[in-house]
């Protein structure tokens, strides 16, 4: 799924946008391996929240600028 979401991104924003979007995908396994799979739970879920809100924010910014 990474690796084809980087060639549609690609082609759509470029090389280093789509590196930097693609990167999202750490997200993506993040909440899997927390939530579905129980993994962590109350306050290891709610750090790990935030540093993912960290993530998205600071691909936004490298994004944009």
């Amino acid at each position: 799924m990474a690796a084809g979401s980087y060639l549609v991104s690609l082609q759509l924003n470029g090389l280093v946008n789509a590196f930097v979007i693609t990167q999202l995908n750490v997200v993506i396994a993040t909440i899997v391996g927390a939530v579905v799979l129980h993994e962590k739970g109350g306050r290891q879920l709610l750090i790990t929240g935030f540093g993912l809100a960290v993530l998205i924010a600071g691909v936004f910014f490298m994004v944009r600028v």
